[in-house]
């Protein structure tokens, strides 16, 4: 979206913790308030009994409700385009700008099933994504590519992401730039092809296992002296589910 402008850094320039005027804490606060009013106000409307109403009465009432399901949605968004405490709004507003734009974009995008998300150590289709997006309890944070799941869907936090290929063709269909996925150095592309790995087995329900991971990722960089690369990586980012024992079915 920012071919020129962008830096890489917008994700996570956050530049130390610090308190935030009180006005913006107010702020804040009220677009909460506003969200769980408009969350109040659409369950409400869907405990409504249309079972009686006419054709014109019930075509009136999916209208209204509709109405209120995106006042809803982008409640959701205003409170959460405000930030946190220590992000880049207070830093630098233009790259805080770029930031919230591209995170509107994917968002608006994953609600509207334009764009798969897929939920590491689960499968990303059960999700009513845009349901989620209406609940104050649902957490979705793309710089640290996790996300925290309503209570009512057991409250996990896990790690989230996009299948590049299927990433690609949305950005493709957009028409936004993206960078090629092998650049960088042996550790980066080691880095970002275990991330991709970690991503497709989980969205096929597949065991990750040490040796298998190993050996693809030998098959995938070809005759590349790999070295300790894959060692250090996965030690990094295997996640302690992983070494314990292997990819763990949710009960």
């Amino acid at each position: 979206m920012f071919p020129s402008e962008w830096t890489g850094r917008e994700a996570i320039e956050w530049r130390g913790k610090v308190l935030p005027p009180s006005d913006m804490t107010k702020e804040k606060e009220m677009l909460t308030t506003k969200l769980l009013r408009c969350r109040d106000a659409e369950m409400a409307w869907q405990n409504v009994d249309s079972s009686s109403m006419s054709d014109d009465e019930y075509s009136n009432y999916q209208a209204k409700l509709a109405q209120l399901s995106d006042a809803t949605i982008q409640a959701r968004e205003q409170r959460d385009r405000f930030g946190g405490t220590y992000d880049t709004r207070l830093s630098d507003a233009e790259a805080f700008s770029r930031r919230t734009s591209v995170e509107e974009k994917l968002t608006n995008a994953i609600a509207g099933d334009e764009l798969a998300l897929v939920a590491m150590h689960g499968q990303s289709s059960p999700h009513p994504w845009r349901d989620f997006f209406k609940n104050p309890e649902f957490e979705l944070n793309f710089p640290l590519s996790y996300m925290r799941l309503p209570e009512e869907y057991g409250g996990e936090r896990r790690s989230a992401g996009f299948l590049r290929h299927e990433f690609d063709a949305w950005a493709a269909e957009c028409e936004f730039e993206t960078f090629e996925f092998w650049q960088g150095d042996l550790e980066e592309r080691v880095i970002s092809w275990f991330r991709l790995y970690k991503l497709i087995r989980a969205k096929n329900v597949e065991p990750i296992k040490r040796k298998d991971a190993e050996i693809a990722c030998k098959e995938a960089f070809g005759n590349e002296f790999l070295g300790t690369v894959f060692n250090s990586t996965w030690s990094l980012f295997a996640g302690k589910e992983l070494k314990k024992g292997g990819y763990r079915r949710d009960p």
